[in-house]
């Protein structure tokens, strides 16, 4: 070999966090966002758009403008910023996972961003809250089948419809909502499901101080176009690891029971106890 060139490149590894070259549209979008914002963190379209192009590691970012990040009250001068990963690897097979930014990479995007931002204004950049979502109901299959494995495949359908990862608008961002209805559509919608009933959906919210809340449909005066929604500006929804689903039973429309907090163990999941629904 002669001195000073090289033979020969070889990959010892797969390359990790990289990025597919950019499109010819995506190009297009840059500069004109560019030339919008002019590497300035003014409005709050500039810093979501700053926080996307700077950091690709960042899917979703939204700008709270005069909002303190603790107590979510007004505040002169506070810019609150929540960025959102990316799915986490399979989620498609566990769409219930939360996934959250280290402290280090927040403090190089509030860094980042702070430099660009007007002077008096205090950039907080944090991570979002998620609000997780229980389904309770009873189901009879297609051809009266009482399958296990069925339950365990529909309760991985409506986690990805719950589910900020792999959920259709507007369950797959900030500001969402769903209806009783919705649900009930969804689960009917299947082929393998042939009816429903006693259908809930229970909402469990955690504030920075530790406190839970619990939302249940059923308790609601509403009935079936009960609905739930975010519980804090910046809170995404998640399903819970596990659903309170049975199977089996005549084809007769019941009421659904409320969930007791006494039947709930608050963890890393919405446990149900054993209780009858």
């Amino acid at each position: 070999m002669d001195a000073g060139r090289v033979a020969d490149v070889r990959w010892v590894a797969e390359s990790v966090s990289g990025a597919a070259p950019e499109t010819e549209r995506a190009f297009h979008t840059r500069v004109a966002e560019r030339l919008r914002h002019r590497q300035r963190a003014v409005t709050s379209w500039d810093v979501e758009r700053l926080a996307l192009e700077l950091f690709p590691q960042v899917w979703k970012a939204k700008c709270f403008p005069v909002m303190d990040p603790h107590t979510g009250r007004e505040r002169p001068g506070a810019v609150t910023l929540i960025v959102v990963p990316h799915a986490p690897a399979g989620v498609d097979r566990d769409p219930a996972r939360p996934r959250m930014f280290d402290v280090l990479t927040l403090r190089r995007i509030e860094e980042t961003l702070a430099a660009l931002a007007p002077d008096g204004a205090r950039l907080t950049v944090g991570n979002p809250s998620y609000d997780r979502l229980q389904v309770r109901a009873r189901v009879v299959f297609a051809r009266d089948r009482d399958d296990g494995s069925l339950i365990q495949r529909l309760e991985r359908d409506v986690s990805r419809m719950l589910s900020v990862w792999t959920a259709a608008a507007p369950m797959n961002g900030f500001g969402w909502s769903i209806s009783l209805n919705e649900v009930a559509g969804f689960m009917a919608a299947l082929d393998y499901i042939d009816f429903v009933t006693r259908l809930s959906l229970l909402q469990l919210s955690r504030d920075d101080a530790g406190r839970h809340q619990l939302r249940d449909t059923a308790r609601s005066v509403l009935g079936a176009r009960a609905s739930l929604r975010w519980d804090r500006p910046w809170s995404l929804p998640l399903a819970t690891r596990l659903h309170r689903i049975t199977a089996g039973g005549l084809r007769e429309a019941e009421p659904p029971a409320a969930a007791g907090l006494g039947a709930l163990a608050v963890g890393a999941m919405l446990v149900v106890g054993s209780g009858a629904q």
